[in-house]
């Protein structure tokens, strides 16, 4: 027997979690899959089992439920400063609409990258382009982002 990988686990999860919920909450599909034997019964047993299969993957490991809680702090640590970051986004692209040389070097006429590395490299890459600036620093220093802050 082969040994899936946490996506093709994931996508197994999510496709027959789909085709349960698909089969119980519609009658068409209901009445279909009837013809070969799975009843609404069957359904709501498979349901069950699905569900505990699930849980149980997921509980996995002594490690697994630490791994999701840190995993779960980091991503709202990034959203944090994503969104702290995204005030000064926009307040400057209005502020300097006069100025696309600007812009550009604090590298705001693109569209964002709301990815996770995206998250964390923009930030960094903005206030690192305020720091090495005179010209950014004395126009981020009116929003409050004094050399010490950024």
């Amino acid at each position: 027997m082969r040994i899936l990988t946490k996506k093709e686990m994931k996508e197994l999860f999510e496709e027959s979690g789909i085709a349960i919920e698909n089969s119980k909450g519609d009658p068409v599909v209901l009445g279909k899959v009837q013809e070969f034997g799975y009843t609404a019964e069957s359904l709501a047993a498979a349901e069950a089992l699905h569900i505990e299969a699930e849980t149980l993957y997921l509980e996995k490991g002594p490690k697994s439920g630490k791994k999701i809680s840190l995993s779960i702090q980091l991503k709202n640590k990034i959203d944090e400063i994503h969104r702290h970051y995204m005030v000064y986004v926009k307040v400057l692209r209005i502020d300097l609409a006069d100025d696309p040389g600007l812009l550009k070097e604090l590298q705001l006429v693109d569209e964002r990258d709301f990815t996770v590395s995206g998250k964390i490299k923009e930030p960094k890459e903005f206030y690192k382009n305020c720091l090495e600036s005179n010209k950014l620093a004395e126009v981020v220093v009116n929003y409050g982002l004094t050399p010490e802050k950024l």
